[in-house]
């Protein structure tokens, strides 16, 4: 079974959610890069690497349609999405058990002489170690080294091959080439809730303790392990902390209130009505910024407060937006808010938040910049036809930006590095006259 994800840890470099939601997508029906681009609503350029990445994995594939490519999601592709999006995760105790196989693997693997590897140190990692309510399943990652009496640069590998591959299908060489993997798999075992990491515990988290040594620990270290007791009382916590949660979910559930009758109790409404969104829309997208991506039910006052899980306390609000409302007693402020921002950005509220940051940044709009450099320029290129090479820079600029863990979209701070980058790039078209002459042909 594949491991439950936690929405943070990246699929191939594609956000996790932007990464289900492409295969989900893609799956019966195949979509054209034009027409995933515009439903996710991103440049396609950023879509063109995301679905090159998800292939590179065998999620997608492309398809041959009336001579146009199509991509389509593969049965095994669907099939891995499924697994891992709605895997049940482990019990607490069957948590604690998974640790102690991984123990004992580990120590198997050092015992049995055939390997040129040593383990020294596995490390557990990831929300689980501080957030009891996680479901998520845990992450290990592996230190190790060479056995002495092997050469780091030597051939050992052939002997290792000669001595051992005539015993094991011949169709896993590479793995046989590289017992680094080979030792991630004798620890996975296949079909396990866990993953595992070959590489420094440090780039993967800043939470991590260790569960299985071989060496002398580091004071720092021996502050970070998780001997039997601690065990046990992980077990604890997590068994009381997700039936807590587990409760919790199992209310939500029983919210009843879907998207349409939250609107049709709004829609005759004042405060609503003052918002000027189209009712048609309305139950599809978000009352603040006007996006179609992830809506979501937000409490007017939230639950901690005594808010009500009905449909008049409710507003529809995209992810984003959801994560920046007021959370706050008093009901009008909820509706002041969207209104505000309704009344100054209607239909593209966060580009032009990006643009105001930009200004605040740079100390100039970066249609001033842009004019700037038009008059310092010997081409002969007007206003609208350089906003228009602007704009296809910024799609590639966006090429050299990447999302925050547990985001689908680029932050504001990264939309104006994003700009930036494509206005140095406009200058350098400006200083050579024929790639800009290139450009300017596609």
């Amino acid at each position: 079974m594949a491991m439950v994800l936690d929405n943070k840890r990246f699929i191939n470099d594609v956000p996790p959610q932007m990464a289900r939601n492409i295969v989900r997508e893609c799956y019966p029906d195949p979509y054209s890069l034009e027409i995933l681009a515009d439903k996710f609503e991103v440049a396609k350029i950023a879509m063109q690497g995301w679905l090159q990445k998800l292939s590179e994995i065998d999620f997608l594939e492309i398809e041959e349609e009336d001579g146009e490519a199509q991509w389509c999601c593969t049965p095994n592709g669907y099939a891995r999405l499924v697994l891992a999006r709605y895997g049940s995760p482990l019990t607490a105790h069957g948590f604690i058990e998974q640790i102690k196989k991984v123990k004992a693997r580990a120590k198997e693997y050092n015992d049995t002489n055939r390997y040129p590897y040593h383990i020294d140190c596995i490390y557990i990692f990831g929300p689980v170690l501080n957030h009891f309510d996680s479901l998520d399943d845990p992450s290990f990652a592996v230190s190790f080294s060479l056995k002495s009496g092997i050469s780091k640069k030597g051939r050992w590998y052939d002997d290792y091959y000669e001595e051992y591959g005539p015993d094991r299908n011949l169709g896993i060489l590479d793995t046989l080439f590289f017992p680094k993997n080979e030792m991630a798999e004798a620890l996975k075992r296949r079909r396990e809730h866990f993953d595992v990491f070959l590489q420094n515990v440090k780039d993967l988290s800043d939470d991590w303790r260790i569960v299985f040594f071989e060496k002398k620990l580091t004071k720092k270290e021996r502050s970070r392990l998780l001997n039997e007791e601690d065990l046990s009382e992980l077990e604890q916590h997590l068994t009381h902390a997700r039936n807590m949660a587990l409760e919790e979910r199992k209310e939500r559930r029983r919210i009843t209130a879907s998207h349409e009758s939250i609107l049709a109790f709004w829609e005759g409404e004042d405060s609503f009505r003052s918002l000027g969104i189209d009712s048609e829309r309305a139950a599809s997208s978000c009352w603040r910024c006007s996006s179609q991506r992830e809506i979501q039910r937000c409490h007017i006052v939230p639950k901690a407060l005594g808010g009500k899980d009905a449909k008049e306390n409710y507003v529809l609000l995209c992810k984003r937006c959801h994560a920046e409302a007021p959370n706050v007693i008093m009901p009008q402020i909820m509706w002041d808010w969207i209104s505000a921002y309704r009344a100054h950005y209607p239909n593209d509220l966060w580009s032009q938040v990006a643009l105001k940051e930009y200004e605040f940044l740079y100390g100039k709009s970066l249609g001033c910049d842009i004019q700037m450099l038009l008059e310092q320029t010997d081409a002969d290129i007007d206003l609208e036809e350089a906003m228009a090479l602007f704009d296809l820079l910024a799609n590639e600029a966006i090429t050299q930006a990447t999302h925050h863990f547990g985001q689908s979209y680029f932050n504001t701070a990264t939309m104006v590095g994003v700009y930036r980058i494509a206005m140095q790039r406009l200058k350098e078209l400006f200083e050579n006259p024929e790639t800009l002459q290139l450009y300017r042909g596609i």
